[in-house]
């Protein structure tokens, strides 16, 4: 990494204090006390902030230090990343679980889903979901129909079909965002 990258704009430059930057963590020390991998946390760095309060990866994302182009954390943001973890695994287990039926009965649709519908691969509206705090929140979790995996987090078609609309955002074919019906 250079010092120009992102991340290194607003990090505290401790070059020639070790005393200080020892009491900060270096990325391996992040990846033991989070259990995400070296990796994870380095891919962070190439991308933008993440902004959404309730994404855990969003208190990594910007180390508070660094020596030279190493980054380092401060213990604050490693709890803050396991506080943001705790609750979204919180949430995420109390969502109740639908079949494929009643998810298409009650409009819910999955990240796949919306890709399809608007057009875009799946990761565009991932990193809606990871940076847009005002994009629509699961509300289940739709078992897979029978093929193996975990359920898929489903989402409310309208709830985001109307966001889509407040972002300027249309379904290909159309000039605005579908209407609708309540």
């Amino acid at each position: 990494m250079t010092s120009r990258a992102r991340w290194a704009a607003g990090a505290l430059d401790l070059t020639g204090d070790i005393k200080t930057a020892s009491q900060y963590l270096e990325i391996g020390r992040v990846a033991d006390a989070t259990g995400l991998s070296t990796n994870t946390i380095a891919d962070s760095l190439t991308r933008r902030p993440i902004t959404n309060p309730a994404n855990p990866r969003g208190a990594l994302c910007q180390p508070v230090a660094r020596v030279g182009d190493v980054p380092l954390w401060s213990q604050e943001q490693v709890d803050e990343f396991l506080r943001r973890q705790t609750a979204q695994e919180g949430s995420e287990t109390d969502l109740p679980l639908v079949t494929s039926a009643e998810a298409r009965e009650r409009g819910l649709v999955s990240t796949e889903e919306i890709a399809e519908l608007f057009d875009l691969h799946d990761q565009t509206v991932r990193r809606w979901q990871r940076y847009d705090e005002t994009y629509p929140g699961a509300v289940a979790k739709r078992d897979r129909g029978g093929r193996s995996g975990p359920p898929e987090h489903v989402r409310e078609m309208s709830a985001v079909l109307e966001w889509a609309g407040t972002k300027g955002i249309t379904v290909p074919g159309t000039h605005t965002a579908p209407a609708v019906a309540s």
